[in-house]
């Protein structure tokens, strides 16, 4: 026996196997900084991000909607650990401007000893940024800068809350290049990573799930050497005019019994 699937069943079905295939194309590009065995975790969720950005554009196009014709500021946010957040080691959150086929400044602000929640030893954090150049259509990869890591001590979040703040590290900023990227997805992700001090040397870095946090800070496609502007549909709702029915005026009186 053989089903005819309906023309919106079909279209559903395409797009479906359409996000499965960007999110492998995704995958392959950010698999590189993930640690442990977290892999099929970090796709499926993928996956889920993909249909929700395909689901915000434009239900004209419906079977035909590609990844940048909808919302793909949907990934940002998204967590590169699934056993720890990066709002759970620090929280603050880096600047970044992106100007098409030129660079992505990223900027650091001022942080303290508030910023961060060290684990018992720690010594220091180090922050680290990759960009990753996708071109979805051409089912690229594309390339990855990384940026130095960005040491700081924490040696200092030992001491009282009661204290006022202590300064860490002043603003710093950092430039990746993007010359030459047009027609692509660029996501920007930010790490952390604990070391923990050693008495007998060098601290080391932990490898402990819990001390390290990866996050999506930055989703934008790039067409036609402009950013590309997903525009919010605006919802009207219709209401209906309710009017009071006329009510009987009741008055009060004395209680006496």
């Amino acid at each position: 026996m053989s089903y005819n699937l309906s023309d919106a069943s079909r279209k559903t079905s395409a797009e479906f196997g359409y996000a499965s295939h960007v999110s492998a194309i995704i995958f392959k590009a950010i698999k590189t900084i993930l640690r442990g065995s977290s892999g099929k975790i970090i796709y499926n969720k993928l996956c889920s991000v993909a249909v929700d950005i395909i689901n915000t554009a434009p239900t004209a196009l419906k079977g035909k909607r590609k990844l940048y014709d909808g919302n793909v500021a949907l990934l940002k946010g998204f967590q590169l650990n699934p056993a720890r957040r990066l709002d759970g080691l620090l929280n603050f959150v880096p600047g970044i401007e992106v100007v098409p086929k030129k660079e992505a400044i990223i900027r650091i602000p001022n942080v303290t000893d508030r910023n961060f929640n060290p684990p018992k030893r720690a010594d220091s954090i180090a922050l680290k940024f990759f960009g990753f150049i996708i071109d979805i259509e051409n089912n690229l990869a594309g390339w990855q800068q990384e940026t130095a890591d960005l040491l700081i001590e924490v040696k200092t979040n030992t001491l009282s809350k009661r204290l006022p703040p202590v300064e860490l590290s002043g603003k710093k900023k950092i430039r990746l290049d993007l010359q030459g990227a047009d027609n692509c997805l660029l996501l920007i992700s930010m790490s952390a990573s604990y070391y923990i001090f050693n008495p007998g040397g060098e601290s080391f870095l932990s490898g402990n799930k819990q001390h390290f946090a990866a996050e999506i800070v930055e989703a934008v496609y790039i067409k036609d050497g402009e950013l590309q502007v997903f525009n919010i549909p605006e919802i009207i709702e219709k209401t209906t005019e309710i009017k009071p029915s006329a009510a009987k005026l009741v008055q009060w009186e004395d209680d006496n019994e």
